[in-house]
């Protein structure tokens, strides 16, 4: 199931599910599966609908199957591209191979800006998802010419109409990992990271390259903002700060308020402009000079540098 019951704080489904510490014994206690099957021959079987299953369906009665199936999946937030329609849905618990480990979620972060997209995305007409989106268009066309225009439209109906996961932000609980994942055991608080990896789901399977352990100073609500403290960060790396710059941030959304404190904590003076209220004095808040009027921030960019501009 997930992750094998590793954990007793495992939380796939409602709380009247046995946390199956001791898997499989503990199927027998739970008068799941009788005594008289094995954990060996219960174990011979690893792989059901695509996630550890540790247990041999077949051996037991249909009910006990039903509560296993149970057992083995969790919630998860998708979209349906096709219509723009948001559910939460039953899915397996994913299984984590060699470079991956299985992570209960904690925490999730929305991001207000990239997943109002996809919401707003999916609303559209199709014509509004070309007109939105004409480089996945040009992907279209292109795939049309080397496989044909019939199995290109079956294609994209598929993508169109199936589930897809959002989320890409998260932390959480390692509750197994894989072999080839260093230095993360079963327990370890993590930072998740990546689109198609860090959902809004109850588990989540994520490489190892893509996970952080959190220190203890830090909580999980906070660790879930890695990935997007991380896209602020790289923007500083490229730009290259140096001691006592001024530095003009347009827009101070959530990544704007992240890019001010890593510039500030570079030991440059930040500037902002941002059309909401909220946001500029949020920024003023943490020590930026920012205003609503463009007018204005033009005046303090001059006024910053004593009439030469800003460096970046």
């Amino acid at each position: 199931g997930c992750s094998a019951g590793q954990s007793s704080s495992h939380r796939c489904g409602d709380a009247t599910k046995p946390a199956l510490n001791n898997f499989p014994s503990d199927l027998h206690s739970a008068g799941w599966i009788g005594s008289g099957v094995s954990d060996k021959v219960i174990r011979r079987k690893v792989k059901f609908a695509g996630l550890m299953a540790e247990c041999a369906l077949p051996l037991v009665s249909r009910s006990t199957r039903t509560r296993l199936r149970a057992v083995m999946t969790m919630k998860q937030l998708v979209q349906t591209m096709k219509t723009g329609e948001l559910r939460l849905e039953d899915a397996p618990v994913p299984t984590p191979e060699d470079r991956f480990a299985l992570v209960r979620t904690t925490a999730s972060v929305v991001s207000a800006g990239t997943e109002r997209m996809l919401v707003e995305m999916g609303e559209k007409s199709l014509l509004g998802k070309a007109m939105a989106r004409p480089d996945l268009v040009r992907k279209v066309i292109d795939k049309a010419r080397r496989e044909g225009i019939r199995k290109t439209m079956q294609t994209v109906e598929a993508r169109l109409s199936g589930p897809s996961p959002l989320g890409y932000s998260a932390a959480g609980v390692v509750e197994q990992a894989g072999s080839l994942v260093p230095g993360l055991r079963p327990g370890d608080r993590v930072a998740c990271a990546g689109a198609g990896f860090a959902n809004h789901a109850e588990f989540n399977v994520v490489p190892g390259n893509l996970l952080a352990r959190i220190p203890d100073r830090v909580s999980d609500e906070e660790a879930a903002f890695s990935t997007l403290g991380s896209i602020a960060l790289q923007g500083q790396r490229l730009a290259d700060p140096k001691l006592g710059e001024v530095f003009l941030v347009i827009g101070l959304g959530l990544l704007g308020q992240l890019a001010a404190q890593l510039l500030q904590a570079n030991g440059c003076r930040v500037i902002g402009f941002d059309p909401a209220d909220i946001m500029v004095r949020r920024a003023e808040e943490i020590g930026v000079r920012a205003s609503t009027d463009a007018e204005a921030v033009r005046s303090l960019c001059l006024d910053e540098t004593s009439g030469h501009g800003v460096d970046v």
